[in-house]
């Protein structure tokens, strides 16, 4: 038996029983979902038997109280619906959602792995490698820096990230510092002028995943979007010897047009993560892509939605036009069908097969070309 207070982990979810006796929580413990139960009485809580592995949610009671409803998913498992009984203490699916005729056994399970970064700081991530991948540091990465910057990198199922892997890709998901899931004083580390610091992070990476031995060091990607897209275009510009290529997902290019450009209803929760226009503003210069783009080596693909009211197509745009200015490789797509993001899967379908072609073409079969 633990004590609910012992923890470490923040709690995603709770649930009261229907005789209000005791709670049921889910912990993120370094991502992964635990479900456990606390005795309102004694204050003890134990561990139920829900699935591992992976990412639980929207635990509800049953009217009768003795089942509880959630879902389930995993890195080789997509998203379903199950119970869990609570008198055998035992689960069991109820729904089976389709795979589209591919088996599960294909899908590919990562390793939680470590970094320290230029401070010491613990950096974790989910490492993917195709299967039957050697130590013979030949393979190319795509290092995927998430969005948010309020936000985790979990092991949920991503259909994106088994298709990379299945086309000769590994892929490397790291949460630097910002990431949720790790407490307050973590995700504050980014915050206004420490956002340098998350850089850095990215910048540790080529380094840690070189000293795997799986990865060839001149066929490093990063890769995001929204926030991630920022990263993706801050990495290649703040530090671009270390990029083969870079491919940004509706990210932000200039802070300064961004915060103007944004939705209204969004402005004043953004200056308290990246900072003030105004008071702040040769500082959001100073890391803003767009004011240094001349540094930029790697080539570029970026896809944006034509209807982004978060991240406006302007961003897009500007740093596009300075790249192609000044004659860097750039693809450039754009969706006018979409928002923030890619919803609709004709859209999806075509984007993604953009990305691993424009990957293969400048990384991965860039020596055979040669």
């Amino acid at each position: 038996m633990n004590y609910i207070y012992t923890t470490n982990w923040d709690v995603e979810a709770i649930e009261l029983s229907k005789d209000g006796k005791y709670l049921v929580f889910i912990l993120n413990v370094d991502g992964y979902s635990e479900v456990y139960s606390l005795n309102l009485a004694t204050k003890k809580a134990k561990k139920l038997n829900f699935p591992t592995g992976g990412i639980i949610g929207s635990l509800k009671f049953t009217a009768d109280g003795k089942k509880i409803i959630f879902t389930y998913q995993s890195p080789v498992k997509n998203q379903d619906i199950y119970y869990y009984d609570i008198p055998t203490n035992k689960y069991s699916q109820i729904t089976y959602s389709s795979t589209a005729g591919i088996p599960l056994s294909s899908f590919v399970k990562p390793e939680l792995v470590r970094f320290k970064s230029f401070d010491g700081l613990e950096i974790p991530g989910y490492l993917y490698l195709p299967k039957g991948a050697k130590k013979d540091s030949s393979l190319p990465v795509i290092v995927s820096i998430h969005g948010g910057p309020e936000a985790q990198e979990v092991p949920r199922f991503s259909a994106l990230y088994q298709y990379f892997i299945h086309s000769g890709y590994v892929v490397y998901a790291p949460n630097v510092r910002g990431s949720t899931g790790y407490g307050k004083t973590y995700a504050s580390l980014d915050n206004t002028t420490k956002r340098k610091d998350a850089i850095r992070d990215v910048a540790m990476i080529p380094n840690f995943l070189k000293s795997t031995g799986y990865i060839d060091p001149k066929k490093i990607i990063v890769y995001g979007g929204s926030y991630g897209g920022y990263m993706t275009l801050a990495a290649v510009t703040f530090y671009p010897d270390l990029w083969a290529a870079g491919v940004d997902l509706v990210g932000i290019s200039n802070f300064l047009t961004f915060l103007r450009n944004t939705g209204a209803w969004r402005q004043k929760h953004r200056m308290a993560e990246y900072g003030d226009p105004e008071k702040d503003a040769e500082f959001l210069k100073e890391i803003s892509p767009f004011y240094h783009v001349d540094k930029i080596k790697a080539p570029l693909m970026i896809i944006q939605g034509a209807n982004d009211p978060r991240v406006p197509k302007s961003e897009s745009d500007q740093i596009v036009e300075s790249i192609k200015s000044r004659g860097g490789i750039v693809e450039y797509l754009v969706f006018d069908d979409e928002g923030h993001g890619l919803s609709k899967l004709k859209n999806r379908i075509k984007a993604y097969k953009a990305i691993v072609e424009f990957l293969d073409k400048y990384v991965k079969n860039k020596q055979a070309m040669n």
